[in-house]
């Protein structure tokens, strides 16, 4: 009887064990979650300045499409990959 009600309260699906990797699993989620969240407002500041700001939408250019002024120069370096 013991050991039938150990097994309840630490092995069975509502048992410690299984609440605890469901903790863990809830604390992943809700951490990839805040990640999410963090690089959509940082992406939707990048849109309001790319909207709204010159001096951004000049940067965008000459870093992604190798765009600049006439006598301004690109530099390229290497990726460190």
């Amino acid at each position: 009887m013991i050991v039938s009600g150990l097994w309840v309260a630490i092995g069975s699906e509502a048992g410690l064990l299984t609440r605890a990797k469901q903790h863990a699993t809830l604390a992943a989620y809700e951490a990839r979650a805040k990640a999410t969240e963090d690089e959509n407002l940082r992406l939707r500041r990048l849109v309001r300045r790319m909207r709204t700001d010159p001096v951004q939408i000049e940067r965008a250019a000459a870093e992604h499409l190798l765009v600049a002024r006439p006598g301004s120069v690109i530099y390229r370096f290497p990726d460190d990959e």
